[in-house]
């Protein structure tokens, strides 16, 4: 029974850190004042994205909950890469490690 309640709280969790992400996304694109018109240079600032991998997150079981990680860290990146496309900027700076895992998988 234990491990019943387990599932459903932690897919409730991330049901509302989805959810919760989108309207983020929704509420700060909305609130952007951003021109396409606009005659200077657009810049591109995308914050942390994490490339996941088996490495990442050591604590966790190879399970599903890796799998929902992982695709959330996916949803962000596909996201972005939307926006991204949409804007057209001039120069694009990412900001932050990219990948988790990159100092144990060449050390």
């Amino acid at each position: 029974m234990v491990s019943r309640q387990l599932f459903l709280a932690c897919a409730f969790l991330t049901l509302n850190i989805v959810l919760l992400d989108l309207a983020a996304w929704a509420l700060a694109w909305a609130r952007c004042s951003h021109s396409m018109a606009s005659s200077g240079k657009r810049v591109v600032f995308i914050a942390d994205p994490q490339l996941t991998d088996r490495t990442s997150y050591e604590s966790l079981p190879s399970g599903p909950l890796l799998a929902i990680v992982r695709w959330i860290c996916d949803a962000y990146l596909a996201r972005a890469d939307v926006m991204v496309r949409f804007l057209s900027p001039d120069a694009g700076v990412i900001l932050g490690d990219l990948m988790d895992g990159g100092l144990r998988l060449f050390s």
